[in-house]
């Protein structure tokens, strides 16, 4: 039985139809990876290689309707999408991308104002969707068109944060910022960053400057906790949630993060009121297992993970 199987396949190893398969899922393994840089050049020629071969892949005309996007060929995308979404499989992108481009609300018109509409129609459609490489071609491209230029840079770096790559999302904020008329929201968006790499100092100088520009927020002084209790000061750290809560009494990080640092601080009674309060907030009954001992360290990413919780649209 062994050996048959091994013969079979042996076969198809040297079947050319075969041969010509494995490579055409070379190529498209190639497709994605270059996806991933943003680099569709090299995308599309794996690409055409792949369909020339076989049009059977529908990924292959999913991510072919992704490039026409990326040059403004709106049309070309909408057939080579719907020739995605005849092949099997489900394809997210391109069912998503004709969702749009069929609703009432597809905007008209000839002119470059209107092709940077339906760029960005696209885009919001795929942040929603959190499809971040697809809502980064699109907002890659709007580079350069799109105004005004400090919120296309500002959701490239969202975007850019979301897929991981943190050196790239700095360079975005921080040219987001060189312009004016860029909210603080904006430089908030950069600290957050330069938290998740671990550069505390950093991301502590930005948030104050935010407090001293005259923006008060609970997220602000919630994340001034954070840093302080990543450095180990964790007297400080309690008093930046309280700080929090004193704006906002139902803060749900703050009144978290409050309790872990009063547990660690050896504060059990104090820390169980306020555990009881965030669990309480997320309809959860108390239970006393859920703290360690105190001076015992929270799991790893316990301080940071709280002050991450916000959405997009939760932190306009």
């Amino acid at each position: 039985m062994q050996r048959g199987g091994r013969k079979q396949r042996g076969r198809n190893m040297e079947d050319p139809e075969y041969q010509e398969h494995v490579e055409a899922v070379s190529h498209l393994k190639e497709a994605e990876k270059a996806l991933g840089l943003s680099d569709i050049g090299p995308m599309d020629e794996h690409l055409d290689w792949v369909l020339d071969r076989d049009p059977s892949f529908g990924r292959a005309w999913e991510l072919k309707g992704l490039a026409h996007l990326t040059r403004y060929e709106f049309d070309d995308a909408r057939a080579v999408f719907e020739m995605a979404d005849g092949c099997k499989g489900y394809f997210d992108g391109a069912r998503a991308s004709l969702e749009v481009m069929s609703s009432d609300s597809w905007p008209g018109g000839d002119d470059d104002g209107d092709d940077v509409l339906r760029m960005f129609s696209l885009g919001e459609a795929f942040l929603q969707g959190r499809m971040w490489e697809w809502a980064n071609v699109c907002y890659r491209a709007m580079e350069g068109r799109a105004r005004p230029e400090w919120q296309v840079l500002s959701t490239l770096g969202l975007i850019h944060r979301e897929l991981g790559y943190l050196i790239p999302a700095l360079e975005y904020y921080d040219r987001a910022l060189k312009d004016p008329e860029a909210p603080l929201e904006v430089a908030y968006d950069r600290t957050i960053v330069l938290i998740k790499a671990g550069r505390m100092e950093d991301a502590q100088e930005g948030l104050v400057g935010i407090l001293d520009s005259g923006w008060s927020d609970p997220r602000i002084l919630n994340n001034l906790g954070v840093i302080r209790e990543a450095l180990g000061d964790l007297e400080g750290a309690q008093k930046r949630y309280r700080e929090a809560l004193e704006m906002d009494d139902r803060y749900y990080p703050a009144i978290y993060s409050l309790g872990r640092c009063l547990q660690q601080l050896g504060r059990m009674e104090e820390a169980k009121k306020y555990m009881n309060r965030a669990l309480d907030i997320e309809d959860r009954v108390f239970d006393m297992d859920d703290m360690a001992r105190a001076g015992t360290s929270p799991p790893d990413g316990t301080r940071r993970a709280k002050e991450l919780m916000f959405s997009r649209d939760d932190s306009s």
